[in-house]
């Protein structure tokens, strides 16, 4: 009997449809999907003076990111004959971070509120390459200040403001050997990369 919001079933009842020629196989519960499945988390955090931990190997004292993104951009001249302009400057829109809103989170809002500079906020973006939690990007920004603090639900929305920045990113090959980096280190206070 369908209820109109689709067919759940399990992993047995998908799989006879697709050998019966179905096109598209049954949708699964989330959680049949990844019953037998360890996860890694994608992103890991670690901010100077905040006491975050975790179980996870290599990462003590990192806590898991959920969500994180930034913007840097430059002003462009909308003529294509002069395109930038010479007053023109990098900036970057404050970094936003969701992370869980452990014991640690009273230590960023009392840095907030005192207005106290954190010298490093560490991110490391994970994946299973050969091996568990290889890091495939690291993004390091230096002389910051939390901007804002938003408890939701368990976890708290912070956004701070970066001096610098810089983007490694880490290449393997299929075996999981490391083949190289690159990297670009930008200093929003001098204007120039460094």
């Amino acid at each position: 009997m369908s209820t109109g919001i689709g067919n759940f079933s399990s992993i047995s009842a998908s799989a006879e449809n697709w050998a019966r020629g179905a096109t598209q196989p049954d949708q699964m519960v989330p959680s049949e999907a990844y019953r037998n499945v360890t996860a890694t988390p994608e992103f890991m955090i670690k901010i100077d003076g905040v006491d975050t931990k975790s179980t996870l190997e290599n990462f003590t004292d990192h806590v898991q990111l959920f969500h994180f993104n930034y913007r840097i951009s430059r002003l462009t001249n909308p003529n294509a004959a002069d395109q930038l302009y010479t007053s023109a400057r990098v900036v970057i829109e404050d970094p936003v971070m969701v992370i869980p809103n452990g014991n640690f989170a009273p230590i960023i809002l009392n840095k907030l509120m005192k207005g106290d500079k954190i010298e490093t906020i560490h991110i490391a973006r994970l994946a299973n390459i050969a091996q568990i939690n290889v890091v495939v990007q690291e993004l390091t920004f230096t002389n910051n200040y939390f901007q804002t603090y938003e408890p939701k639900y368990d976890t708290v929305v912070v956004t701070f403001r970066p001096a610098t920045i810089e983007n490694k990113i880490n290449s393997y090959d299929q075996g999981g050997t490391n083949t190289g980096s690159t990297s670009v280190k930008f200093d929003f206070t001098t204007g120039q990369l460094v």
